[in-house]
C-alpha cells in the first residue's frame, strides 16, 4: 500500500519523535512538508520495495545524524525537492534507487557530507542545485547505468576524498555555473569507455592535491570547457580511453606540489586551446615531482605565453611531450606570445618541449616575425645540454629547420629590422590619435613641398658672394 503523510510545517523521524519507519513493501510513499523533512537520529529508513519515493518540502530536507537509516527504494524512482536546501551529512546511510530514475533538487545548496553514497544504481540520476553543491568527507555521487546530470548554479566543491562518479554508457554532462573546486584526493570519474563525459564551468577551476591527487578522469572522450582560469596543484586531467579537448578561456597553470600536476592523455588525440598564458612549474618542496602536459596527436594552441620551468627538487622537470609529435605542418603548436624554457635548481629539473619521434616538433608564432624562443633567458637558443633544457625530438636535441620547424605569422621587409618595426608600428598609431592630431595635412599645405621651409632657411644663412 502507499504510504502518505502531508503537512503545512515540519515532519520528523528522529528517537524524539516518530521514531518508527516509513516503510511499504510495495507501494509508493510520499512524504510533503511545507516547511521541513527531517530524517535523522536513528536507524529508520524510508523505504519501499517496488515503489516510488517522493519527498518534497518548502524549506529543508536533513538526513542527518549517526546510524540514521536509508532512504531507498528497491525498483522505484526517487524524488527529493527542497525550496531551500537538501543536507545529507555525518553517520547517515545512503540515499538509493537500485534501477529507478533519481532526481535531487535544492532551491539553494545540496550537501553530501556523508560518507554513504547518493546512487542510482539502474536509472539516470539528475542533481540541480540552484546555488552549491558540496560533496565531501568521502561522500560518492554514483550511477550504474543511465545518463548524469549535474546543474549547479554557483560553485561546485568536492574535498576530502569526495567524488561524482559514473559507470555508465550514457553521458556524464555536469554544467557550473561559477567556480568548479576539487581538494584533497577529490575526484570527477567516468568509469566507462563508451560515452563521453561532458564538464562545463562558467567561472574558473582549480585542481589541488593533499594525500592524493586530485582528479578528473575519463576512460573515454573528455570534454572540460572553463571560461576563467584553470589551475593544478598536485593535480591531474586525464583521458586514458579516447579523445580529450580542453578548452579555457583565461590562464592555465600546472605546478608541481608534493605531488605531480598532468594533463594528459593515451589514445587518439588531444586538444587544448588556452586563452591567455600557459605556465607549467616543477615542484619547489619535494623531489621526482614535475608539471607534464602529454598526448597522442595533440594540439595546442595558447593565446599568450608559454612558461615552463624546473623546480628545485630532484627531478622536478617542467615538459610539454607529444607522441609522435609536437603539433604537425597543418596544425603546429601555435603561441601568441613567446616560449621560454627556464630549468630549475634542482638535479634534473630541466624544462622542455618534446617529441617521441625524432623527425618532428612543429611551432607557429602567428604575432612574430623572428625569435620567440628562450632557453634560459637567451632568445633563440635551442638546447642547453648543461641543464638538459630546450626543444627534444627523440631523446636528442632538436636540430632547427630539421626536425624543430619554427614559422611565423609576421614576415620581415627588406630593410630588415621587421620585429622592432613591427612592435613600434601600434604604439606610433595609438600615440597619434591619443594627441588629437591628424595625419591628413591641412588643406593648404597638401600641395606644399615640405622641404621649402628648409631651402628657404639655407638661403638666408648663407653668406653673400664676392665678386
Amino acid at each position: 500500500a502507499d504510504s502518505d503523510a502531508n503537512g503545512l510545517g515540519s515532519i520528523f523521524m528522529n528517537t524524539s519523535a516518530a521514531g518508527a519507519s516509513v516503510s511499504s513493501g510495495t507501494g509508493a510513499i510520499v512524504l510533503n512538508a511545507g516547511q521541513d523533512i527531517v530524517h535523522g537520529g536513528g536507524a529508520q529508513q524510508i523505504s519501499t520495495g517496488s515503489g516510488a519515493i517522493n519527498l518534497t518540502a518548502g524549506r529543508d530536507i536533513l538526513h542527518t545524524g549517526a546510524g540514521t537509516g536509508q532512504i531507498n527504494t528497491s525498483s522505484g524512482a526517487m524524488t527529493l525537492m527542497a525550496g531551500q536546501d537538501i543536507i545529507h551529512s555525518a553517520g547517515a546511510n545512503q540515499i538509493n534507487t537500485s534501477t529507478g530514475a533519481m532526481l535531487l533538487q535544492a532551491g539553494r545548496d545540496i550537501t553530501h557530507a556523508a560518507t554513504s553514497n547518493f546512487n542510482s544504481g539502474g536509472g539516470s540520476m539528475t542533481i540541480n542545485a540552484g546555488r552549491d553543491f558540496l560533496v565531501s568527507n568521502s561522500g560518492f555521487v554514483n550511477t550504474g547505468s543511465g545518463a548524469q546530470t549535474i546543474t549547479v548554479g554557483n560553485n561546485l566543491t568536492l574535498t576530502s576524498s569526495g567524488r561524482i562518479q559514473t559507470s555508465s554508457t550514457s553521458n556524464q554532462n555536469i554544467n557550473v555555473g561559477n567556480n568548479l573546486t576539487l581538494l584533497n584526493g577529490a575526484d570527477i570519474f567516468k568509469n566507462s569507455t563508451v560515452g563521453a563525459q561532458n564538464i562545463m564551468v562558467g567561472g574558473s577551476a582549480l585542481l589541488s592535491g593533499g594525500g592524493s591527487q586530485a582528479e578528473i578522469l575519463s576512460l573515454g572522450p573528455q570534454n572540460l570547457s572553463v571560461a576563467g582560469n584553470l589551475d593544478l596543484m598536485g593535480a591531474r586531467i586525464l583521458a586514458t580511453g579516447s579523445a580529450q579537448t580542453i578548452n579555457v578561456g583565461g590562464n592555465v597553470s600546472l605546478t608541481g606540489t608534493t605531488l605531480n600536476s598532468n594533463i594528459a592523455n593515451t589514445i587518439a588525440a588531444q586538444t587544448i586551446s588556452v586563452g591567455g598564458a600557459l605556465t607549467l612549474q616543477g615542484s619547489m618542496v619535494s623531489s621526482n615531482t614535475s608539471a607534464v602536459i602529454s598526448g597522442a596527436n595533440q594540439s595546442i594552441t595558447v593565446g599568450g605565453n608559454v612558461s615552463l620551468t624546473g623546480g628545485s627538487g630532484s627531478n622536478a622537470f617542467a615538459r610539454i611531450s607529444g607522441s609522435p609529435d609536437v603539433g604537425s605542418a597543418a596544425n603546429p603548436m601555435r603561441v601568441g606570445g613567446v616560449i621560454s624554457m627556464t630549468a630549475g635548481t634542482g638535479a634534473g629539473a630541466s624544462a622542455s618541449i618534446e617529441s617521441a619521434s625524432p623527425t618532428s616538433i612543429y611551432v607557429f608564432f602567428p604575432n612574430l616575425a623572428s625569435g620567440g624562443y628562450f632557453v634560459n633567458g637567451v632568445e633563440g637558443v635551442v638546447y642547453d645540454a648543461a641543464t638538459g633544457t630546450g626543444f627534444i625530438a627523440g631523446v636528442s636535441p632538436a636540430i632547427l629547420a630539421g626536425n624543430l620547424r619554427i614559422t611565423y605569422g609576421l614576415t620581415v621587409p627588406a630593410g630588415g629590422g621587421a620585429l622592432a618595426e613591427a612592435l613600434l608600428e601600434v604604439p606610433t598609431q595609438t600615440l597619434i590619435v591619443a594627441a588629437g592630431e591628424s595625419i591628413t595635412p591641412p588643406e593648404p599645405e597638401k600641395d606644399q613641398d615640405i622641404f621649402e621651409d628648409v631651402r628657404d632657411a639655407k638661403k638666408k644663412d648663407k653668406p653673400p658672394l664676392c665678386k
